[in-house]
């Protein structure tokens, strides 16, 4: 794994040459070296620094990849057939659809 800093701005540009190394859950016992990939709380992050012991989101140490969302669906209805009880779109774009809870 080798990387080369592309500009020198806030936050600083990482380019990655063979992509990243996909860890899993971040570890306080794993070595991580430049080019880790590891998840935590939810979002994903990319060793900018070798080190062990450094948790996301250090800013020394990780760079964010991808940004926990944010709460979805709480419980999934069961199967069934459901009345619609209306059908909008937010002020992001987002199609909401709300229903009866009980499936008819």
């Amino acid at each position: 794994m080798s990387f080369r800093i592309v500009k020198l701005t806030e936050p600083i540009t990482l380019q990655f040459t063979g992509g990243i190394n996909w860890e899993g859950a971040w570890s306080a016992v794993t070595d991580y070296v430049t080019g880790d990939g590891v998840s935590n709380g939810g979002s994903s992050y990319v060793c900018i620094l070798n080190h062990t012991d450094h948790e996301p989101p250090n800013a020394t140490y990780w760079d964010l990849l991808a940004q926990a969302g944010g709460v979805g669906i709480a419980s999934v209805p069961e199967a069934g057939e459901y009345k619609v009880t209306g059908i909008r779109m937010s002020a992001d774009h987002k199609l909401i659809i709300t229903y009866d809870t009980t499936p008819e």
